[in-house]
């Protein structure tokens, strides 16, 4: 499950302020990057403070991994002035994060013993719609209410049900946490299925696969 999405809706439980850009400054250094490279910059757009390193010495692969680790307890997105780096860090960090989410997901799911009968899904004569509504009446969601399948290769959820979730306060509850948990350990992203948040797009308007 992607991370915005996990920690926006589902309440996990992440770093909601960042630290102190020199406490974020350090935990970059200590990756290898000069403290005179890293720089801090507001961006309008997202409302918020990101990293921005300058050129210089490549990071190793290792490097841009304790990067990525180094973003996620920060909270501020790194950005790099190299567009060679820039490029070599987007998959490193794509894993690091996904890998995180995977680990919240599987250990949520566990410690509420849902886990080991959680329904996977597999290509085997079940559509992606269909599996979706299994794992709804599995977590206790009526089937059809929250997941939808967007495009063959995308799961979102409906605009209704995040309109009413935002309306309600419900993110918390089990039932919501369930699917969104659930999702991340279903193997989807196996079969080249993603989930992923449409933002304003109207859903609710696609004729359902």
């Amino acid at each position: 499950m992607p991370l915005l999405i996990a920690a926006v809706l589902a309440g996990i439980a992440v770093p909601h302020r960042p630290p102190s850009h020199e406490v974020a400054r350090s935990r970059i250094a200590a990756c290898g990057i000069a403290p005179s490279r890293i720089r801090f910059v507001y961006e309008p757009d997202l409302q918020e403070d990101t990293v921005r390193i300058g050129n210089g010495p490549a990071p190793s692969h290792a490097g841009l991994s304790c990067l990525a680790r180094a973003s996620l307890s920060n909270v501020y997105d790194i950005y790099f002035d190299d567009q060679s780096t820039a490029k070599a860090y987007q998959p490193v960090n794509q894993a690091v994060q996904a890998a995180f989410s995977r680990d919240m997901d599987r250990q949520w799911l566990h410690s509420h013993a849902l886990l080991a009968r959680l329904p996977r899904f597999t290509t085997d004569g079940e559509s992606v719609t269909m599996f979706a509504r299994r794992l709804e009446g599995y977590c206790g969601v009526a089937p059809g209410s929250m997941l939808f399948q967007l495009r063959p290769n995308l799961l979102t959820l409906r605009r209704e049900w995040i309109e009413h979730t935002i309306r309600s306060g419900r993110s918390s509850e089990r039932p919501f946490l369930c699917v969104m948990h659930g999702v991340g350990m279903s193997g989807l992203e196996e079969h080249g299925v993603e989930f992923g948040f449409v933002g304003n797009e109207a859903v609710s308007d696609v004729p359902e696969r």
